[in-house]
């Protein structure tokens, strides 16, 4: 690596650039865009739809006035009922779909900012993140 100014002089420093920046990540409950199918539903009452979990990744770097946006993939509501001594499935599908929005915003940014996502993905829960 060639080194200019200040650090030239200094053997073994690797010049560092520090941005600031922020993920967003907003859960939200609503019905799907698209109709589902009607599965053993009641012919008497009024079906109501079903509320999905998805999520809204937002990626700011206000330093260079930069924003990127994505919606995960959906999960059924009724996962988050699930009880607690049960639930380590929900928790590790929740992590793999947050996981691949972030990937996705990712791709739009840079290859090493991409890198550096997913190393923080791997090496942090989902309880760590929220």
């Amino acid at each position: 690596m060639l080194l200019y100014g200040k650090y030239a002089d200094m053997p073994g420093i690797t010049p560092v650039t520090t941005v600031p920046i922020f993920l967003h990540l907003q859960p939200v409950l609503a019905p799907l865009a698209v109709p589902e199918p009607h599965l053993l539903l009641d012919s008497t009452s009024t079906p109501s739809k079903p509320k999905h979990l998805h999520f809204i990744l937002t990626l700011q770097d206000p330093t260079h006035n930069l924003q990127f946006s994505t919606i995960s993939q959906s999960i059924p509501g009724d996962w988050l009922e699930v009880e607690y001594e049960q639930s380590e499935w929900v928790e590790e599908r929740l992590v793999d779909i947050i996981r691949v929005g972030v990937e996705i915003i990712a791709q739009d940014v840079s290859p090493g900012f991409f890198r550096l996502l997913r190393w923080l993905m791997s090496s942090t829960s989902l309880l760590e993140w929220l």
